[in-house]
């Protein structure tokens, strides 16, 4: 009952100190990041650190580029500011040339009037007679006074006239200026606003991106945050890995505790969990459907110790093609056992090997999907399902 205990309590071990380094297995199986050891999840941490510092580079690339739009912005409504006062004074300059015009075109209706009137009166009166100037003077003093008279008055006409046609002229030539120059403010204020609204429409899609790649550092920092933790995590189980191997195992004997059943097997890599049974299956890697597989998985992190599951000696260590990297467990009449996929030996052809001696550890060496172990039982070199002499 207590080897029974201690094996559900084991797990994980080093592969740099062999067999000794076996980790809890009880408690690596509860953890979400049971396939990986510390040194991944730092390694898969400073990826995402890495991520991260160059997404946040390019978050504050973005940033200086929204700040040099938002300079734009402000210019460009400056410049909208300024050509609406130009716009508001031609406009006023206007009003002020129309008034100045009407007030130029009443005097003339004024002075057309008075004209007129005067006109009237001096034909009534015979006063353009020269003449009557003449005959009606009783000296030649009082004619010139008298025609003196009729030129002034002839004069200050003409000067009024003049005086009018000339308000008239300028009044015109200022609204004609003011209406060009309202024009030409028009067509500022549009340009310059037209060049805000392009700004702020790129400042905006910048803003958006910069949203989007903040969101995507955010992920990042928090992948990290979770790798961190999960190597700390890590970190403990294989020190407490190590510190139990220390306590239930003698150097030397690599034994891997485990149930032995009264024909000798035992379980290869107590506590693992079957991904894939033995006979027809759906290929994981081409998708292949009923594609033969003539062993069972058993998941476990890389450098988990496997024992050998029967007694026996050791006729194969080495590459094994598809298999990655294998061990052969011959245990006499015909029966052979196969483990596959591992990372590194603890045997060599020809050790004899007793059940649950360490003979290798868990890899994710050639064909494989994952970290696991393939365990292969042979009649003759033919596979046959390992759960004809083993629970699992």
């Amino acid at each position: 009952m207590q080897n029974r205990n201690a094996a559900h309590a084991l797990r994980a071990a080093s592969a740099t100190i062999g067999c000794l380094a076996l980790s809890a297995a009880l408690a690596v199986s509860m953890h979400p990041f049971a396939f990986a050891t510390s040194s991944e999840h730092d390694s898969k941490a400073q990826e995402y650190a890495d991520s991260s510092a160059q997404k946040k580079a390019e978050a504050a690339e973005i940033q200086q580029q929204i700040d040099a739009l938002q300079t734009r912005i402000n210019e460009a409504a400056a410049a909208h500011d300024a050509a609406l006062a130009e716009y508001e004074a031609a406009v006023a300059a206007v009003e002020d040339a129309d008034a100045r015009l009407k007030e130029a075109e009443d005097k003339t209706v004024r002075l057309r009037d008075q004209l007129g009137s005067r006109a009237i009166t001096m034909y009534k009166t015979g006063e353009t007679n020269i003449v009557d100037v003449l005959l009606g003077s009783s000296s030649f003093d009082v004619f010139i006074r008298s025609w003196d008279a009729v030129r002034r008055i002839a004069d200050q006409d003409a000067q009024l006239i003049e005086e009018s046609k000339q308000a008239r002229l300028d009044a015109y030539e200022a609204r004609e200026e003011g209406m060009r120059q309202r024009s030409i403010a028009q067509a500022k204020t549009e340009e310059a606003e037209q060049a805000r609204v392009e700004v702020v429409a790129s400042q905006t899609e910048m803003q958006a991106t910069l949203a989007g790649v903040n969101e995507e550092i955010a992920r990042l920092d928090a992948l990290q945050e979770e790798e961190e933790m999960a190597a700390e995590e890590a970190r403990r189980l294989e020190e407490e890995a190590a510190r139990l191997a220390a306590q239930k195992f003698n150097v030397g004997s690599g034994a891997i505790a485990g149930a032995i059943s009264s024909g000798g097997w035992t379980h290869p890599l107590p506590g693992a969990r079957v991904t894939s049974e033995y006979g027809s299956r759906t290929d994981p890697i081409t998708g292949k459907v009923s594609a033969y597989h003539s062993g069972i998985d058993l998941a476990m992190p890389i450098g988990t110790p496997v024992g050998a599951a029967k007694a026996g000696t050791v006729s194969y260590v080495g590459w094994y093609g598809t298999g990655g990297n294998a061990v052969i467990v011959n245990h006499g009449d015909g029966v052979r056992t196969v483990y596959m996929h591992l990372s590194g030996f603890n045997s060599s052809v020809g050790d004899v090997v007793q059940p649950g001696q360490c003979i290798a550890f868990v890899g994710n060496t050639g064909r494989s999907t994952g970290p696991h172990l393939h365990f292969n039982v042979e009649i003759n070199k033919t596979p046959i399902n390992p759960r004809a002499v083993l629970s699992f």
